[in-house]
């Protein structure tokens, strides 16, 4: 019974470690949400236990991650369908990066056997969590005090009834991004049972840089086009 508490209570603030980090790279508000947060990382923490240890199928955690991040960002905060996705997919991909770095710095001071990305409980296990779990709100605190992260996502709720023309660039790039990151965490939960955290790295490390580099050339759109839209406005006048 301990064990299991101790292993929900971890993955509150694993969850909420994830989520925080989402929001932040993106601007996002958080404690206007905070209770609706708390539910949500609660709930999840739940689920990702009875996954993994009630009925022993760990492969459709992190999926079934994406898919529950993506509708809380959608439902939760009111964030546009592809913008959800996107960004959950792109929190997801430096949440695991981090993970795995953390990894292969204590397997080079400890050796530790490859199999602990696969289990569940353990003492090396817990480290790397604890350390992630830490790392992600660090991560996030900077990105707060120094006001980095990207904007171009505009501040929620969004209108859900306003017609969005996916034509755009930065939509195109939204949901370019939100596919390649689905079929990532797909990919990696292969090669994590596969015993190949190598690979999982380099697929964790590309996916987030892409994203982070279409994250940039959404700044880039949305500032180009404000400029465009000042120019016209001024041309008008």
């Amino acid at each position: 019974m301990l064990s299991a508490l101790f292993y929900i209570l971890l993955g509150i603030f694993d969850a909420l470690a994830m989520l925080v980090l989402i929001l932040k790279l993106y601007r996002m508000p958080l404690l206007k949400y905070k209770y609706r947060i708390l539910l949500f990382v609660v709930c999840i923490s739940i689920i990702s236990y009875v996954i993994r240890v009630v009925l022993q199928t760990p492969k459709l955690d992190l999926p079934l991650q994406y898919v529950f991040f993506f509708l809380f960002l959608r439902f939760g905060i009111r964030l546009k369908l592809h913008s959800g996705a996107f960004i959950s997919g792109t929190g997801i991909s430096a949440y695991i990066t981090i993970q795995l770095i953390l990894f292969y710095l204590l397997n080079l001071v400890f050796n530790i056997d490859h199999n602990v990305l696969n289990e569940n409980t353990g003492g090396s296990v817990y480290v790397i969590q604890i350390v992630s779990i830490i790392s992600a709100y660090l991560i996030a605190g900077l990105l707060k005090i120094y006001k980095g992260g990207f904007s171009f996502i505009s501040y929620p709720p969004h209108d859900f009834k306003l017609q969005e023309n996916y034509g755009t660039k930065t939509n195109k790039m939204l949901l370019s991004g939100s596919i390649l990151s689905f079929i990532t965490i797909i990919l990696m939960v292969v090669m994590l049972y596969d015993r190949n955290p190598l690979m999982c790295i380099f697929l964790s490390l590309l996916t987030f840089g892409i994203s982070y580099f279409l994250s940039d050339r959404g700044d880039y759109e949305d500032v180009r086009e404000a400029i465009e839209l000042y120019r016209y406005g001024n041309k008008e006048r």
